[in-house]
């Protein structure tokens, strides 16, 4: 929608169009510069989407729309939840702006089994889902819906320690329970 999305030529979004290193992963060039989107705005875009969850209706993790966890509320322990992870912007760049003022969902934020609910045009050809951490392509607009990376075999993630992990994408039956604050899943990535 139109009307939501942030314009950046009005303050306090004027930031949107610049491009922030800490934000970008080397592999991808094309995060290192701002874009156009399908809707005409010129912004710049990340790699990294916080973890909201097993998906964007259990509100279960640690970042999602109007979440305030605080350290103690992570019973699963800081060092066996997600904090955040790897996927790079969808194709025509509309999810994945380094911060958006919407939902979030596909742009800051992502579910480690999230489901194609967006309804847009672009993504109507899109599978449901639930969609799972695997492989995916700079030019899949669908791939805007796991997580996933341009390293072979899998993507970091950061964890709530502070600690940042490689996962290989045969660690995708462990994301649900790592995904969650406090669903009481003993889960080791050793």
């Amino acid at each position: 929608d139109q009307g939501n999305a942030p314009n950046p030529f009005i303050p306090p979004h004027v930031g949107i169009r610049t491009p922030l290193a800490v934000y970008a992963c080397p592999a991808d060039a094309r995060q290192r510069d701002a874009h156009s989107t399908r809707m005409g705005y010129f912004v710049a875009v990340t790699g990294y989407l916080g973890v909201a969850g097993q998906n964007d209706a259990l509100n279960d993790g640690v970042l999602y729309l109007g979440s305030q966890v605080r350290v103690t509320d992570i019973l699963d322990g800081t060092s066996n939840t997600l904090l955040a992870g790897e996927r790079p912007p969808s194709p025509d760049y509309w999810y994945g702006w380094w911060y958006a003022s919407g939902p979030g969902i596909g742009d800051t934020v992502l579910g480690v089994r999230n489901r194609n609910s967006r309804g847009d045009p672009e993504t109507s050809s899109c599978p449901p889902g639930p969609y799972q951490f695997g492989p995916g392509k700079t030019d899949n607009m669908c791939d805007a819906f796991h997580f996933w990376s341009l390293h072979p075999g899998g993507a970091h993630f950061a964890l709530c320690d502070g600690s940042v992990r490689f996962l290989s994408y045969s660690a995708d039956s462990l994301l649900p329970a790592l995904a969650t604050r406090a669903g009481g899943e003993v889960v080791s990535l050793d």
